[in-house]
């Protein structure tokens, strides 16, 4: 079975609302699906959906198409395994990376009739835990709070470092008062605060149901960072950082405690478990989100998470499909905060018609 035919289909998905960070802000998701199809005619997909600011395609999102356009005519012919062999490392363009890997790997877990979890990871379940994405402190945030909750989510989380931070701190308070007892929240900072804003602000969560803390610094460096989580219970955790990182850099670490990994951002499925599996060896554990990508994505993400986190342990960052007013075709189902990966062989993407 080699490759016989590839097609890369431009998209943009408008969102319900605006998605706004202490990075960027947009209003639809943009990229490219990938289709791989061999001469079995089984086809495998991967999804292609830079952000810049979020450490994938470090010039302009369009140097992910031309990547893939360029690619593309040389795994003409050959096995999926063969290409996944030839793949070069992420460099500059993840994004296109991550689509040419997903689609890969999709059809070698077809043709060895296995979910992609499985593939990854023989002894992992189908189980995966799912933290409700919220957005920013709003006016409606207690409101969604409240949905999320009534649909069976624990861990919710949210993008701080947006407005003033004392008004942050005590719209959190005011949300805090009405969670109940197994609820927690998971803030992400996107890199916005200088290291005294960031030390006020993580004190005066003390007391308050917080599971970790994203990216608080504006310029991390590592020393910064390890000198702000030795100052708190409150697991700080690197996102944006992680890909700007070479993976020999992870023993420099401790004591941080998390990393949150993004395919789009690292390159692929199996690249980013590589990565985490090390981050394991050295006591550092990782959350798996997607960044707000197509279903093709979000599928990639889950089953990764799945492949990882066995028995499911933590809440992975996989509900943002929830985003977009449409898709390219359906997503991973979360019933009260879980997902439950089908027996379907591959990735389980298939697109709409």
């Amino acid at each position: 079975m080699n490759i016989a035919h590839s097609r890369l289909t431009p998209y943009a998905l408008p969102l319900r609302r605006q998605w706004r960070s202490g990075s960027q802000t947009f209003e639809a998701r943009q990229g490219w699906l990938l289709e791989l199809e061999d001469t079995d005619g089984i086809a495998g997909y991967g999804d292609c959906a830079p952000l810049p600011t979020h450490g994938t395609e470090t010039e302009t999102a369009s140097a992910a198409c031309t990547s893939l356009v360029s690619a593309l005519p040389g795994m003409t012919g050959i096995t999926p395994e063969q290409a996944l062999e030839r793949l070069p490392a992420p460099g500059s363009l993840p994004a296109s990376r991550c689509a040419l890997e997903t689609a890969l790997l999709d059809l070698v877990a077809k043709h060895q009739e296995l979910p992609l979890h499985k593939w990854l990871n023989p002894a992992s379940n189908p189980i995966v835990r799912v933290n409700a994405a919220l957005g920013t402190l709003d006016d409606e945030v207690v409101e969604r709070a409240g949905t999320a909750l009534t649909q069976g989510y624990r861990t919710l989380k949210l993008k701080v470092g947006i407005a003033n931070p004392q008004q942050e701190i005590r719209q959190l308070q005011l949300l805090c008062n009405t969670l109940p007892d197994n609820a927690q929240l998971r803030l992400d900072a996107n890199r916005s605060w200088e290291p005294a804003t960031a030390r006020s602000f993580i004190n005066q969560l003390e007391g308050l149901p917080i599971e970790s803390l994203e990216e608080p610094l504006a310029h991390p460096s590592i020393e910064g960072l390890k000198q702000l989580q030795g100052e708190t219970d409150i697991t700080l955790a690197l996102d944006e950082t992680v890909a700007q990182m070479a993976v020999n850099d992870l023993s420099q670490l401790h004591p941080l405690r998390r990393l949150v990994l993004k395919p789009m951002s690292l390159g692929g499925p199996l690249t980013t478990l590589r990565l985490a599996l090390r981050a394991r060896e050295l006591g550092i554990e990782s959350v798996i989100t997607s960044s707000v990508d197509s279903a093709a994505g979000v599928w990639a993400a889950t089953q990764l998470a799945a492949a990882l986190d066995s028995p499911a342990e933590l809440c992975h960052g996989l509900g943002t499909g929830e985003w977009l007013q449409r898709d390219l075709g359906a997503g991973p189902e979360i019933n009260h905060g879980l997902i439950t990966i089908p027996s379907t062989p591959g990735l389980g993407f298939t697109p709409y018609p």
